[in-house]
């Protein structure tokens, strides 16, 4: 059953929201920062949905990864100087993997990434890959998500 107002546009506006406010109090940046910032946080306001089937982060995420075999088929094939049979074979064990991760590795919505530890651990990721002041807006972002959560679930 999905409740009113959890869609992706809602987490969302509150990520860019948050980070906005949280860019403006912290950081005092200059406008083009914070509405990088912004846009940071909202994307990242998606990240804990990633254990929601149907939610459009698992969703790109699917494309990415499907993407990603492809690409890595292609790439493995031209290495070994492989003929059409032996990529073909390639991309359906890499595509057979995929498969088999999100059928039997399935996490349990609002489990592990509704948690302070996925929080801690993203932003901990960001910073070492896009620095303080981003995995702050990161930070905010997944905050943010678990801020809505909260406020509508109690409702």
């Amino acid at each position: 059953m999905r409740q009113m107002g959890l869609d992706w546009k809602s987490h969302m506006l509150a990520g860019f929201l948050f980070g906005a406010a949280v860019a403006h109090f912290a950081f005092q940046l200059q406008p083009t920062k914070l509405l990088a910032f912004s846009l940071v946080s909202a994307s990242a306001s998606l990240l804990p949905d990633l254990d929601a089937k149907n939610s459009k982060i698992s969703s790109l995420l699917r494309i990415i990864a499907f993407g990603g075999s492809v690409l890595l088929a292609i790439w493995l094939s031209y290495l070994q100087g492989l003929a059409l049979p032996g990529f073909l074979w390639l991309l359906a064990i890499f595509l057979a993997a995929l498969f088999a991760f999100g059928l039997f590795f399935r996490l349990r919505h609002r489990g592990i990434t509704h948690s302070l530890f996925f929080l801690f651990l993203a932003a901990g990721a960001s910073w070492l890959i896009l620095g303080e002041v981003l995995a702050v807006a990161v930070a905010a972002g997944i905050f943010s998500h678990f801020l809505l959560d909260l406020c509508l679930k109690l409702a």
